[in-house]
């Protein structure tokens, strides 16, 4: 093994059991796991697709869809942009810039953005 250090996440009962030197049944392990994700966000706050959708409709203009979901812990938010057929690419890339370090501001929970500009009639650009 290398001299870098390595973290395991471990649910505190399972910790607890490793500090005292217990043996450590998987059953339990997993058991604590399961009772833990439970616990994790499932579900995106209005309030955070709201702000993300408020924020990126200063830049584009209305017609913004704003969807968000967990993966764990990181909060996921997909974005798509309406824009002209016949806009540049790059001025296009430059709006999408501008939303993400918007949205970024204005949801501090987002891990993740991804931006996606769509037509006005309604199908991806």
């Amino acid at each position: 093994m290398s001299g870098r250090a390595q973290r395991l996440d471990l649910c505190p009962a399972a910790a607890a059991h490793l500090v005292e030197g217990r043996h450590i049944r998987s059953e339990s392990v997993l058991h604590h796991g399961l009772q833990q994700s439970t616990s994790v966000r499932s579900r995106v706050d209005a309030e955070e697709v709201e702000a993300a959708r408020l924020a990126a409709s200063r830049i584009a203009g209305d017609g913004v869809i704003v969807r968000g979901r967990w993966m764990g812990r990181s909060l996921l938010l997909d974005v798509e942009v309406p824009a002209d057929a016949d806009a540049r690419v790059g001025d296009i890339e430059a709006v999408g810039r501008q939303i993400l370090s918007a949205i970024y501001d204005a949801v501090p929970a987002a891990r993740q953005v991804t931006c996606r500009p769509r037509s006005s009639l309604g199908g991806s650009v």
